[in-house]
């Protein structure tokens, strides 16, 4: 197994390009429904961000709390 057989960077398959994950993202929401969000976009809208972080707490539940906050509750 020779270096061209290694497969990377989906869909192009190809070595040495670097992934355009905007491509990426995109492709995986036309093909297959998928949608990946950066909370820390910053073109996202105070209301946009606080919706995905309702609607992400409400599929999967709360996000565990900060370890320092954990110890100082104690």
């Amino acid at each position: 197994m020779g270096l061209n057989a290694l497969r990377t960077n989906y869909p192009t398959r190809q070595l040495g390009n670097s992934v355009d994950y905007q491509r990426t993202k995109r492709l995986a929401f036309h093909d297959h429904d998928i949608v990946i969000i950066d909370l820390n976009d910053p073109t996202l809208s105070w209301v946009d961000r606080e919706e995905l972080k309702r609607i992400a707490s409400k599929k999967f539940g709360q996000k565990p709390r900060p370890l320092e906050c954990r110890r100082a509750s104690r």
